[in-house]
């Protein structure tokens, strides 16, 4: 007996039970392609709203940011002022402290002294 016609025999059975496994296989993976597909035209056709979505909410946070920014500026003006004034504040208090709460004291206790003298001088 001839090994080829068993030889092509065994090849053609082997190519048909391939075949037979292969065709559904590649079915299967002819709709999971069709619904990968269908997914991405979804995914996509959801991403472009949900990008503006965002890209609006990006600006509006950036605008949020700078009028934060300017508010803060001014605060930080405002603080700016008041320590000045405060700083005019303790000057101010230092002075009398050191030059006019001594002056008035020394007029308080010349005008003590000349009353007491002009006291002394009526009653006699």
């Amino acid at each position: 007996m001839d090994p080829l016609p068993i030889f092509l025999t065994i090849a053609s059975l082997s190519l048909i039970i391939l075949l037979i496994f292969l065709v559904p296989f590649l079915r299967q993976l002819q709709q999971t392609a069709a619904s990968a597909n269908s997914l991405f035209k979804k995914v996509d056709e959801e991403l472009e709203p949900l990008l503006g979505t965002i890209n609006e909410a990006v600006e509006e946070v950036n605008a949020l940011a700078a009028n934060l920014n300017d508010k803060i500026d001014q605060t930080d003006l405002v603080i700016d002022r008041a320590k000045e004034a405060s700083d005019i504040v303790l000057h101010t208090t230092q002075l009398v402290q050191t030059k006019i709460a001594p002056l008035l004291i020394n007029i308080a206790g010349l005008n003590a002294g000349l009353q007491g003298f002009a006291r002394f001088f009526r009653k006699k």
